[in-house]
């Protein structure tokens, strides 16, 4: 959608990252529902009957949407409707033991601190104004998430660490009271920044604790990864492995994330959106550094390019809006026809200024994850 305002809740894709909804209003209220599972006893005689508690259920989250167009011209609200119901679509592919199957995705729900991670339950829209020739303007959506557990959903299992486990993926043993681990299982196509979101935990800790894994952009699906419960754990089963013998983690191949094998001399990054998480593992490598003097040029060349289709986007709006307005004034319009102009401007502004950012954000993330920890990007006037 079109309305990408920082104050906005919004949904995600968990299986896409970067795949957003933003509604176009806040939610007046949240409901959050959590329910468990107690049975009563048939044992007869007793004034009130003895609890057994049998499971619990899944935290229910409810919220009513409101989408309405009567202040932009009255389009269509169908297209944030349809938007909405595509979280229902059977669209991710599954493998289980039966084959490959599809499911609906995974939501995100975000709203400043409020993080909700579930699938979707349910969508009910209520159209609750027309236009003179049917078209709606006017809906209430309301949207019903199940909270998942991500650990389960995974392949997850729990460990807990007394005076030694060993942990099949890493070989090596750890002990402290009260330290506690999960193991999770990597989905297919998923980096270790991925497997790190959908496991609740930071890339870094999950790097450190598996530095078998080469690669954090193509980590083989079904591999089995542990997940520390806290960073102190990582450290010592980083140690731990390092200090087996080193064939045991001898790499296939060049471990240069920018290496001319990868596809030129940035390597295959592809989208730089998540680059500090997914090269945190090489942070030690000193590998990095080579490739700084070319990062800090493409980027300055990259924010070149967005100032001038900014430059490019605000004439282009404003002659349109220019020449909408003379036949506005005949209608008794020109005011409001002028008005947009600025909120065109404004819009194109936000859009370049979340480029900008964005441009920063992964040249600062390439710096860190050579080891340059202090680097930030130049201001810009």
């Amino acid at each position: 959608m079109g309305v990408t305002s920082g104050g906005k809740a919004y949904f995600e894709n968990a299986d896409r990252r970067g795949q957003k909804f933003f509604v176009q209003f806040n939610p007046k209220e949240l409901k959050l529902e959590d329910t468990a599972s107690w049975k009563s006893s048939d044992e007869q005689g007793k004034p009130q009957p003895l609890l057994t508690y049998e499971k619990g259920e899944a935290a229910a989250l409810t919220m009513d949407l409101i989408f309405d167009t009567t202040d932009q011209g009255g389009s269509s609200i169908q297209p944030r409707i349809d938007a909405l119901r595509a979280f229902l679509n059977t669209s991710i592919p599954v493998q289980n033991a039966g084959g490959q199957s599809k499911r609906p995705p995974y939501i995100d729900f975000h709203w400043k601190s409020f993080h909700f991670q579930g699938v979707c339950e349910k969508i009910a829209a209520s159209i609750l104004m027309f236009k003179a020739d049917g078209t709606p303007v006017r809906a209430k959506v309301t949207v019903t998430l199940k909270e998942r557990q991500v650990e389960s959903g995974n392949g997850s299992t729990s460990i807990s660490a007394g005076s030694g486990v060993t942990l099949s993926s890493m070989g090596s043993m750890f002990s402290g009271a009260g330290v506690a681990a999960t193991t999770t299982t990597v989905g297919p196509n998923q980096t270790l920044s991925q497997a790190a979101a959908a496991a609740n935990t930071d890339v870094r800790t999950l790097a450190k604790a598996n530095p078998q894994i080469t690669d954090p952009m193509n980590v083989p699906a079904g591999t089995q990864l542990v997940v520390p419960g806290n960073n102190q754990l990582a450290e010592v089963l980083a140690n731990q492995a390092l200090g087996q013998s080193p064939a045991n983690f001898a790499p296939d191949s060049d471990l240069n994330p920018f290496s001319q094998d990868a596809g030129g001399p940035l390597g295959g990054l592809g989208d730089l959106s998540g680059i500090d998480n997914d090269l945190s593992a090489f942070s030690s490598s000193g590998l990095a550094g080579k490739a700084l003097p070319l990062v800090d040029k493409a980027a300055e060349k990259a924010h070149e390019v967005v100032d001038k289709v900014e430059n490019k986007a605000q004439s282009v709006a404003d002659k349109a809006i220019d020449k909408v307005a003379g036949v506005a004034d005949k209608v008794g319009l020109g005011d409001q026809v002028q008005g947009l102009k600025g909120k065109a401007g404004e819009a194109i502004s936000d859009g370049a200024g979340e480029a900008h950012d964005g441009i920063d954000t992964a040249q600062e993330a390439v710096h860190h994850a050579a080891g340059d920890d202090d680097f930030q990007a130049p201001e810009r006037e």
